[in-house]
């Protein structure tokens, strides 16, 4: 049976229930979905200690008709946070609205939009179970620049909630919550209004929205007027305080705030701070526009045209730069009487480039932000550190190697290391990508055996010999870190554990130690030929331990195929770092595959190769996926893009038959 869902206001929906209560599958997997839609509270109590399945901690906070809680996931391990109608006192209206948000929630889907994981109602208690965020209302800085590229997500976000007929109504700080992360999570759908409901929900000539924040047509009343272009002024306003620290307007309630807007003015954020840019300014004066038609038609024009005046501030400075650049070559030819070619960007450029880059990536590393915000922002910053030319090559390659893109990791570390063989920053990072390369192919060896094997014989061809010949013009820890790795390239264990040892005998750093001994783990691991398979991923204390990279690349795959090397007993706490390394993203396809989410393997699969291109053993799970399930077209794709790959890079005859077959 298909039709109408109810609650979520799909059309053409696959329905499953009896009797009048039927919902799409999706809606109907959420807890209890038919009860809190069908009945009111009808008691009072006290909070239990239990919501459901969820383990109730704290109190976050209280408005008029419901409270949010800190709670638990028990199944998950996870923290989510319940928001829960108050029983005392409740009315339709306020249990409709309740639901509605819900309802909003449930339709979309958007890493800047706090995401619903269940409706509920237990012990006369109705609650949603969404996200929990932990951070700061918006924005969360004090440096400008980083406070416009978060009100860029914010109205990228808004633009796709836009797309699925919903207004939000309600835009300010306290309803968009910046994580530790610096991810900007649009919150509060509760006065929101779904332009595909046939029933308004407030009654005609009521105010809703925030003073200060609401547009001139939700102050007047008009709410069926206040469409995607309301969220548009919101987002004038907090562009006006990213630019100058304060309100478009001081009023001090509804009725002050109706009165200022009548006067028809819009304030600009240059009549208050002098040092903001023209195109900032003419950005923030459109938003603020007190008819809708003279606004951005919706929050993806005014995402565009933000995007455009910050670029062209940045390109100014750059043309300035150059220009002062240009100015002091000029002033040394004349001094000097001799041509210098000119050279650009200059040393203060390339420093800038670099520091930038390395700003906005440790954000992303060092936060839980989700992959689809994550590597777009890791790609700009690959676009920065190559414009710094040398002096940003061994960033460029760290950054190359944190998502598993070793070959091009190795095209920028060798002519750091050609330069400075004793580099112990670009040789670790260097090693690192052999070793996990050595860890995937013991991986993949009973799933591709020919693919597996080429593969080998590649890597000890191309990293084996030039790793030995890097140990023999450096002497020390750095020799024997440069032999170490050529054995692991080459699969040669025991040499492996021979200059292992020499390091462990050395005087070395504490970042060194414990390289040595995470080599040797995997080198355990790789060396033992009756290595067992695990049907799930837990987190231990060797995971604990790492900050984010190669390391932890190894021990997920060390982990997942349940290999038997020594405990690191290293000290640090369960991490949720973002996750971008392909290796990774190709254990946690594994995982959700062996607990029957073939869903959420093939969205893991999505991201590794999205994350490394090249990833061969990924793009052959994910053609497999595809296969099974029933996508013939997608998996056909994938496997000519393996093979093509696969015969650039000069892999035998056998390892591309397999991948055809």
């Amino acid at each position: 049976m298909t039709g109408t869902c109810p609650f979520c206001g799909r059309r053409d929906a696959d329905l499953v229930g009896a009797d009048d209560v039927t919902f799409c599958s999706t809606c109907a997997a959420l807890v209890d979905v038919p009860a809190a839609l069908r009945h009111l509270p009808d008691k009072s109590g006290s909070m239990p200690a239990r919501l459901g399945k969820y383990e109730v901690v704290r109190e976050v906070g209280k408005g008029g008709t419901g409270t949010v809680y800190e709670a638990r996931d028990p199944d998950l391990h996870r923290r989510v946070a319940l928001k829960v109608l108050d029983e005392k006192g409740v009315e339709a209206p306020q249990l409709q609205r309740f639901l509605r948000e819900a309802r909003v929630l449930a339709r979309v889907r958007h890493p800047n939009v706090v995401e619903i994981h269940e409706l509920g109602r237990e012990g006369g208690a109705t609650f949603i179970a969404m996200d929990f965020v932990e951070g700061v209302p918006f924005p969360g800085t004090q440096d400008r620049g980083e406070a416009l590229r978060r009100l860029v997500a914010v109205a990228r976000a808004l633009e796709h909630v836009h797309g699925q007929g919903i207004v939000h109504r309600d835009l300010k700080p306290s309803n968009i919550l910046v994580d530790r992360g610096g991810r900007p999570v649009i919150m509060d759908f509760g006065i929101a209004r779904d332009e595909e409901a046939s029933v308004a929900m407030t009654g005609t000539g009521a105010v809703i929205g925030t003073p200060g924040y609401m547009a001139p047509e939700q102050v007047t009343g008009g709410t069926r007027e206040a469409d995607a272009r309301a969220d548009v002024y919101a987002l004038g306003v907090l562009l006006f305080e990213v630019l100058t620290g304060q309100l478009p307007y001081k009023i001090g309630g509804v009725r002050e705030y109706a009165e200022v807007l009548r006067r028809g003015r819009v304030p600009g954020p240059l009549e208050v701070r002098a040092d903001v840019p023209a195109g900032l300014d003419a950005v923030c004066r459109k938003a603020l526009s007190i008819k809708p038609s003279d606004r951005h038609a919706g929050a993806g024009e005014f995402a565009a045209a933000l995007e455009g005046a910050m670029e062209a501030k940045a390109s100014l400075r750059r043309r300035l730069l150059l220009w002062g650049s240009a100015a002091a070559a000029v002033v040394l030819l004349l001094v000097t009487v001799a041509a210098w070619p000119s050279r650009a960007p200059g040393p203060a450029a390339e420093t800038a480039l670099i520091e930038e880059a390395s700003r906005r990536s440790t954000r992303v590393m060092n936060g839980a932000m989700a992959f689809e915000s994550a590597l777009p922002e890791l790609l700009e910053c690959e676009k920065l550190l190559r414009r710094a030319g040398d002096p940003g090559a061994l960033a460029l390659g760290r950054l190359l190697a944190e998502l598993g893109r070793h070959g091009e990791a190795a095209a920028a570390l060798d002519p750091v290391l050609a330069r400075d063989p004793g580099n112990l920053e670009a040789l670790m990072a260097r090693g690192g990508g052999i070793v996990t390369e050595q860890l995937e192919i013991q991986f993949d060896r009973r799933v591709f055996p020919h693919v597996a094997r080429a593969l080998a014989d590649r890597l000890s061809l191309r990293e084996g010999s030039g790793m030995e010949s890097l140990a023999k013009r450096v002497t020390g820890v750095s020799g024997a870190l440069a032999r170490a790795y050529g054995a692991i390239a080459r699969g040669e264990w025991e040499g492996a554990r021979r200059a292992l040892d020499a390091v462990a005998g050395a005087r070395v750093s504490a970042r060194v130690r414990d390289e040595a001994q995470f080599l040797h783990a995997a080198v355990a691991s790789l060396a033992d030929e009756t290595r067992g398979a695990m049907a799930g991923l837990a987190r231990t204390e060797e995971e604990s331990a790492f900050s984010v990279g190669e390391r932890e690349a190894w021990i997920m795959l060390l982990r997942h195929a349940d290999r038997k090397s020594p405990r690191a007993h290293l000290g640090g706490g369960l991490s949720s770092r973002t996750r971008v390394h392909a290796a990774i993203l190709r254990v946690e396809s594994s995982v959700g595959e062996s607990k029957g989410d073939r869903s959420k393997a093939l969205e893991s699969l999505a991201h590794a190769v999205a994350a490394s291109p090249g990833y061969l053993q990924a793009r052959l799970a994910r053609a497999r996926l595809l296969r099974e399930s029933g996508d013939r077209d997608g998996a056909a794709r994938e496997i000519e893009e393996v093979a093509r790959r696969a015969a650039a890079m000069g892999l035998r005859a056998e390892a591309l038959k397999e991948i055809r077959s």
